[in-house]
């Protein structure tokens, strides 16, 4: 059986408008930028506290990852694919992006990490998308029958 990203491109290119519409729409009303600790989830549902060297080892079972502002305050970062939170994980970051009505999570549009007495942008919505753009002009041949 032969798979193309041409019969999965219509589903994802609807996917990114429906969360492009959904992220316009909140940003507009929201539009937040927050610093704060890229941590894993169970860090902030009292799990253990990990140092920066053991939470890159530990990120391989996290669920997912937050934006830790403080003990109180966290938000979700779901358009952020895992990879990208787990390569910054434990570093201090800043993401701009449409807070959610509940103020739970964070449609981001920018995710810079600090470096020095700066931020570096690292991730952007419109990177993802031309990403997926890119990847869509070759052909995957998987294995099998």
């Amino acid at each position: 059986m032969r798979v193309t990203y041409k019969a999965i491109l219509p589903l994802t290119v609807l996917a990114l408008a429906l969360m492009g519409t959904v992220s316009a729409h909140s940003a507009e009303k929201t539009e937040k930028t927050i610093t704060g600790t890229l941590v894993g989830v169970t860090t902030v549902m009292g799990g253990h506290q990990y140092s920066r060297d053991m939470m890159v080892a530990h990120a391989a079972f996290e669920p997912d990852f937050v934006l830790l502002v403080n003990p109180q305050e966290h938000y979700m970062l779901g358009n952020v694919p895992r990879e990208v939170k787990v390569k910054y994980a434990g570093e201090e970051i800043r993401i701009t992006g449409g807070l959610n009505p509940q103020k739970t999570a964070i449609t981001v549009n920018t995710l810079a990490v600090k470096q020095g007495n700066t931020y570096k942008e690292v991730w952007t919505a419109e990177m993802q998308r031309k990403a997926w753009e890119e990847r869509e002009k070759y052909e995957w041949r998987g294995g099998g029958a």
